[in-house]
């Protein structure tokens, strides 16, 4: 009895042991691989409440991120998102997928009803649009809920916003939205830069540039059997991701440091295997000649300047239809241009912002300069000329020390979606009882 004892308690004591060298030598990995010091409530953030949580152990979504601790981050990176074609909208969320509505939106249904006890707030727009619903509303409600025409009442927000998005899909969205007799008290259209860069990018794959974003790609499903094929593989990358999150997502398994640093290697691999992928598709659709239902009517590409004149008319123009069809719904609308990091004077670089947020070789650095007085211009006309209500947010962070953009494009931090909700708070006008 006394050996079997003793067995026992070698046997847990090296098992003990053996966990023990487990979650130490997985913080010492990340830190070595990373080069950063491992927080679990950072890791544990990432797999809690990345909107994209899939095939898990069936608890709901908003449960699982209520189980991430109360000090972890929220990721405001912008997610991958698997896209399915629209007849209208050129492509949507697949709504198959965890966090999305049946319209192929993040979150609830954008088709609601205005009502007395609350207040509905409708974001359109992009990936920076989506970044500031998602990690701004808060300081949106915020910033509102004293207002005497929001006190008392339920603050509801929703989003059409999605990454790629540009002119005119925000405003055939909304279009369909109010067809569909869907009904806020206001619509805030967050947006611009998309509207020239991917705008340009089109041109230069042979892609009419007021077709969506990547239209290269979504219009050949179904229709050119070796993209469908790259397609696919990618999209199974996109699951094997989707379910290694649910597995690690569990209660015992994201409790430890080594569960985390493993999930968060298995995580990084696949996305940069859907990244690599991705560019190998593009790469091999650039070398083909896009058929017609791919590239749309033909556009003569004279000259940056003029193709930029002729792109800031449109989203103005675009813009203008959105505000109309509010007022005549009785819907306050704010037009919001987005900030970017390529506009001269715009920011004052942080150390951080230098290695992460700025690259010499992105088109954007001459694109923006470029582009961007045009539609403040623009926007100041949409307000002097036609009352839009038209906020330009491009010199937000002109006085900000602290770090804000986390990629080379045009996203920001948590820092820079609360800015960006509180400014855009500031613009939403007095709304009738």
């Amino acid at each position: 009895m006394r050996r079997l004892v003793q067995s026992l308690l070698v046997a847990l004591f090296a098992s003990v042991a053996g966990v023990l060298f487990l979650e130490i030598a997985g913080a010492l990995t990340y830190r070595f691989v990373h080069g950063e010091t491992f927080s679990r409530a950072e890791l544990q953030g990432r797999l809690l409440r990345d909107r994209f949580d899939s095939a898990d152990d069936g608890a709901p979504l908003d449960a699982r991120r209520d189980a991430a601790p109360a000090d972890a981050p929220r990721d405001a990176a912008v997610p991958d998102q698997p896209v399915v074609l629209h007849p209208y909208f050129g492509f949507v969320i697949n709504p198959a997928g965890r966090g999305v509505n049946e319209l192929g939106f993040f979150r609830d249904s954008p088709l609601t009803r205005r009502s007395s006890d609350k207040r509905s707030i409708l974001f359109t727009g992009g990936s920076v649009a989506d970044q500031v619903y998602q990690h701004g509303q808060e300081a949106l409600r915020d910033a509102l809920r004293e207002r005497g025409d929001f006190r008392g009442r339920r603050i509801e927000v929703l989003t059409t916003a999605v990454g790629g998005y540009k002119q005119p899909q925000q405003m055939m969205v909304l279009a369909y939205l109010l067809s569909r007799g869907a009904d806020f008290d206001v619509v805030v259209n967050l947006d611009g830069f998309n509207e020239i860069d991917s705008s340009l990018d089109n041109v230069m794959t042979g892609i009419n540039p007021y077709y969506p974003h990547t239209w290269k790609l979504h219009a050949r499903l179904g229709l050119d059997t070796r993209a469908s094929a790259a397609l696919g593989r990618i999209e199974i990358l996109r699951e094997e991701r989707a379910r290694l999150r649910g597995w690690f997502a569990r209660p015992l398994l994201r409790s430890s440091a080594f569960s985390l640093v493993l999930w968060d290697f298995l995580d990084r691999s696949r996305d940069g295997e859907i990244r690599h992928r991705t560019a190998e598709l593009e790469a091999m659709l650039d070398e083909e000649h896009p058929p017609p239902q791919v590239a749309g009517p033909p556009y003569e590409h004279v000259s940056d300047e003029r193709f930029f004149t002729e792109v800031a008319q449109f989203w103005a123009q675009s813009s203008l239809h959105m505000a109309r069809l509010c007022e005549e719904h009785g819907i306050a609308y704010v037009h919001a241009l987005q900030p970017n990091q390529y506009l001269p004077g715009s920011k004052v670089f942080t150390e951080e912002e230098r290695e992460v947020a700025y690259d010499e070789t992105f088109p954007g650095i001459e694109r923006v300069p470029l582009a961007y007085p045009m539609m403040i211009e623009h926007g100041r006309e949409l307000r002097r000329d036609h009352g839009v209500n038209f906020v330009d947010l491009t010199p937000i962070f002109a006085d900000e020390e602290r770090t804000v953009y986390n990629d080379f494009c045009c996203h920001v931090n948590q820092l820079g979606a609360e800015t960006m909700a509180r400014a855009i708070a500031a613009a939403i006008p007095e709304l009738s009882e």
